[in-house]
C-alpha cells in the first residue's frame, strides 16, 4: 500500500517533466522527417494535419483549463460568501452567548431569589449562590443530598407533598415561614416549576424562594433553642419546624418610619469576616469584611434580606451606609487608642448604588476620618461586578473621589465575565475578589482554574491584590496559595462574629 501510494505521488510530480519530453520527441521526429523527405507535397500536408491536431487539441486543453479554474472560481466565492456569512452568525452567537452570560450570572451569584434545582427521587443538583447563602449550607451539603438531608424531615415532606402537585398543574405556589437556627426568621415566597426533558417528560422541578419579610413580621418570634451553641459550622442546618405566627403587615409608610427610626436609634449591629493573607506578597496583615445585622426584640437579628429591600424602597440606604461607615471608624480609633495594632487593616464595607450616585459621600467620609484622626486606609469600599456593568461612569467618579480621601477600592464578584479585563485598565483599583463560584469549582473544572489563574496573572501585572471567596476547605487553600492569591475569605477561614469579638478570636487563633 505504501509504495503504491509512493508510486502515485512520483507519477504526479513527474507529469510535466514527461508532457516535455514527448513534445521533443515529436518536434525531432518532424524535423528528421523534414530533412530526408526534402519537404514534398505529402509529407507537407501530412505534417500540416499533425500541426493543425496538435493545435486543436491544445486550444481544447485550453478553454478546458479556463473552465476549470472558472470553475473553481466561483466555487472559491461561495465558500467565501457561505464563510462570511458563518463568521457573522458566529459572532452574533457569541454576542448572546455573553448576554446569556450575564444573566446566567445574575441568576447563579447576584439574584436574591434562592433557587434549587431537584430531580424525581428527591435529589438536590443545581443550587444558586443565594440558596447557599440564605440557608447557611455550604457547597457539598446540596449537592446530590436528598431534601431531608438538606431542609430537614418536615419541610421535604412539606415540599414533596407541593410537588405532587405538579402532575396536574405548570407550577405551584405558596408561602411559608422559616425560623433558622441563629433565631432569624424569614416568610418565604416558594415556587415549583417543573422540569422536562427533549421529549417533554416531567424529570425533576426547579424551586425559587423569595424572601418577602417584613420588619414587623419578625417582631416577638423568640429566639432559636439554645443547643445552637453546641452545633459545629458543619452542622448548622434550616430548623425543620413550619411556624404558625401570625403577622403584622404595615403600612408603607409605618415601614418606612420602622427603617428611619432603627438607623436614627442605631438599631443594628455589625459583624465583621476575617481575610486572611495567603501569598508572602501580601504580607501579613489581615483584613476584616462589615457585615451588618438589624437587631431586634430579645435580642433577635434580622439578616440584611429581610431589611434592604426596605432601605432600598424608601430610598434610606445612603442614610444606613453612613451609619455603617461612621461606626466602623469610630470603633477603629478606640481600638487603637486602646493599643490594639491594626493601623495597617482596612475593612471592607459594601456600598449601594444610591450611595455610589452621592457626591457628598466623600466629604462626610473625610469629615468623618479627620475627626477621629485616622487616614482612609482603613476603609475599603467594595463595588460588585453588577454594579461596575451598570452605572460605570457613577462608579468610576465613587471611586477617583474616594482615592482622593485616601480609601481603598475593591471590585468584588470578578470572574463572571461581566467585566472583561480590558475594562479594569486605568481603573483604581486596590483588590480584585476572584468570585465564589469560581472557587466552588476550583479543584473540580478545568475551566474555574484557568479562570483563577487568568485573573491572578493579570492583577499581578496591574499590582492589584486577589482576595479569593467561599473558601472552605483545606485543599483549596493549598491549591490558591500555589497560584499566588494574595488573600482567602470564607467558612473555611472564618465566620461572621460580632466586630468587637473579632480579634479575641484572632488571638486566640494566633495562640493556637
Amino acid at each position: 500500500m505504501l509504495k503504491l501510494r509512493t508510486f502515485r505521488v512520483l507519477t504526479r510530480e513527474a507529469r510535466p517533466l514527461i508532457a516535455l519530453l514527448s513534445a521533443l520527441l515529436t518536434a525531432a521526429f518532424l524535423v528528421f522527417n523534414i530533412y530526408f523527405t526534402q519537404l514534398n507535397t505529402q509529407w507537407t500536408l501530412f505534417l500540416a494535419g499533425v500541426l493543425l491536431a496538435a493545435s486543436l487539441a491544445e486550444t481544447t486543453r485550453l478553454y478546458r483549463a479556463e473552465w476549470i479554474v472558472l470553475r473553481r472560481t466561483t466555487q472559491l466565492s461561495l465558500l467565501k460568501s457561505k464563510l462570511a456569512h458563518e463568521s457573522l452568525l458566529r459572532k452574533q452567537a457569541e454576542l448572546e452567548l455573553v448576554e446569556v452570560k450575564q444573566h446566567l450570572h445574575l441568576m447563579d451569584s447576584v439574584l436574591p431569589t434562592m433557587i434549587v434545582l431537584v430531580d424525581l427521587d428527591e435529589i438536590c443538583h443545581y443550587h444558586n449562590r443565594a440558596f447557599l447563602e440564605w440557608l447557611h449550607l455550604r457547597h457539598g451539603q446540596v449537592e446530590g443530598k436528598h431534601l431531608r438531608e438538606v431542609f430537614g424531615v418536615h419541610v421535604a415532606k412539606e415540599i414533596a407533598s407541593a410537588n405532587r402537585r405538579l402532575l396536574s398543574s405548570h407550577s405551584v405556589q405558596y408561602q411559608r415561614e422559616q425560623t433558622m437556627p441563629d433565631g432569624s426568621f424569614y416568610k418565604l415566597a416558594v415556587t415549583h416549576v417543573p422540569k422536562f426533558d427533549a421529549e417533554g417528560k416531567l424529570v425533576g422541578f426547579y424551586m425559587l424562594m423569595s424572601d418577602i419579610t417584613r420588619v414587623d413580621d419578625v417582631r416577638g418570634m423568640p429566639l432559636a433553642a439554645s443547643k445552637q451553641e453546641e452545633l459545629s459550622p458543619d452542622e448548622i442546618m434550616p430548623d425543620d419546624t413550619v411556624t404558625n405566627a401570625s403577622s403584622i403587615i404595615l403600612s408603607e409608610e409605618e415601614s418606612s418610619n420602622r427603617m428611619k427610626i432603627a438607623i436614627e436609634k442605631g438599631e443594628f449591629r455589625l459583624f465583621s469576616q476575617l481575610i486572611r493573607p495567603l501569598s508572602v506578597n501580601a504580607g501579613t496583615v489581615s483584613h476584616y469584611e462589615v457585615l451588618i445585622r438589624l437587631l431586634e426584640e430579645e435580642e433577635n437579628m434580622m439578616p440584611p434580606g429581610a431589611f434592604f429591600p426596605l432601605a432600598e424602597k424608601y430610598g434610606l440606604m445612603p442614610n444606613l451606609d453612613r451609619w455603617v461607615v461612621q461606626h466602623v471608624i469610630e470603633w477603629v480609633a478606640h481600638q487603637i487608642k486602646h493599643g490594639l495594632h491594626i493601623e495597617a487593616s482596612s475593612f471592607f464595607i459594601n456600598i449601594s448604588d444610591a450611595t455610589i450616585s452621592a457626591v457628598d459621600f466623600s466629604t462626610f467620609v473625610e469629615r468623618i476620618l479627620q475627626e477621629n484622626s485616622l487616614t482612609g486606609e482603613h476603609l475599603c469600599f467594595q463595588v460588585s461586578g453588577l454594579e461596575w456593568v451598570n452605572h460605570q461612569t457613577e462608579v468610576i467618579q465613587f471611586m477617583q473621589r474616594m482615592r482622593q480621601v485616601g480609601c481603598r477600592i475593591a471590585l468584588s464578584g470578578f470572574g463572571q465575565e461581566l467585566v472583561a479585563f480590558g475594562q479594569l485598565t486605568g481603573l483604581p483599583l486596590d483588590f480584585v475578589k476572584i468570585d465564589g463560584s469560581i472557587i466552588l469549582e476550583l479543584l473540580r473544572d478545568p475551566d474555574a482554574l484557568a479562570q483563577a489563574t487568568a485573573i491572578e496573572q493579570f492583577a499581578l501585572e496591574k499590582g492589584i491584590k486577589t482576595i479569593a471567596e467561599f473558601v472552605e476547605y483545606e485543599n483549596v487553600i493549598d491549591k490558591l496559595k500555589g497560584l499566588g492569591i494574595d488573600y482567602v475569605q470564607g467558612f473555611g477561614i472564618s465566620h461572621p462574629v460580632p466586630l468587637e469579638e473579632q480579634f479575641a478570636v484572632n488571638e486566640t487563633h494566633d495562640s493556637h
